[in-house]
């Protein structure tokens, strides 16, 4: 198995993805679905997706969601992409992505919408970031030259706020490897020996059979020592 090496690196799905192995954190997504008539592993059918999407109430919805991400310290410059994964179950890892850099109102030009500020939202919460008009009239291009020049002062407003954007999430290599991990993770060591078979060894960390499994499966062409594995499911059994 491969590692992603040729994409680019998502810092949204990233964070999400390893969000994802936790169970407390797919528990809370399955309920906040369930909460908005949701299917229980997101909608796969585009045109019961669209039909939701014109009766859901948008702005209660997002404050669930925000306030979900608050909890497991998701910035909330990832809503789009949190709100992608709710509604779809869907992370796109194996996807060229561009990063997401702010938040799209869909409704605020609307006459009678009052969904309420975002802004108060992000002030009340002690969440950075910069407010950005777009002009109609505005290209593509402009607007890239415009973050462009003024890409210090919005540094040094998000930096007022205790953010830093230039800091960066390191890509997962080997995301399915890893989930399998802390799957196994889970179970018992009897319960590993029983899946390793007449693969079984003298081994009896729990790391080292897992490790044995790993190289018996289709991952047996990636190196994986023992403290590895043991650091993988620290760093995500939570």
């Amino acid at each position: 198995m491969k590692g992603e090496k040729g994409d680019k690196t998502n810092k949204a799905i990233e964070l999400l993805y390893k969000l994802s192995l936790r169970d407390d954190f797919k528990y809370e997504i399955q309920v906040l679905r369930l909460k908005h008539g949701i299917p229980k592993n997101g909608f796969g059918d585009k045109e019961k997706h669209r039909i939701w999407d014109e009766k859901n109430d948008v702005l209660y919805f997002y404050n669930l969601m925000l306030s979900t991400m608050e909890r497991y310290g998701v910035p909330s410059i990832y809503l789009i992409p949190f709100q992608e994964y709710v509604e779809t179950g869907v992370l796109k890892t194996k996807t060229k992505q561009l990063d997401y850099v702010g938040f799209i109102d869909r409704y605020a030009h609307r006459k009678g919408m009052n969904q309420g500020n975002i802004e108060d939202w992000y002030i009340a919460k002690e969440q950075p970031f910069v407010k950005l008009i777009l002009l109609g009239n505005t290209s593509k291009k402009d607007v890239h030259n415009f973050i462009d020049k003024n890409w210090e002062t919005i540094k040094n407003v998000l930096g007022e706020q205790g953010d830093d954007p230039d800091r960066r999430v390191k890509k997962i290599q080997y995301k399915e490897r890893d989930r399998k991990i802390v799957e196994l993770s889970k179970k018992s060591n009897d319960e590993l020996r029983k899946i390793l078979g007449p693969n079984n060894t003298s081994a009896n960390l729990k790391e080292s059979l897992i490790k044995n499994i790993l190289k018996k499966d289709e991952y047996g062409n990636i190196k994986i020592s023992d403290d590895q594995v043991k650091k993988i499911i620290y760093q995500y059994r939570k």
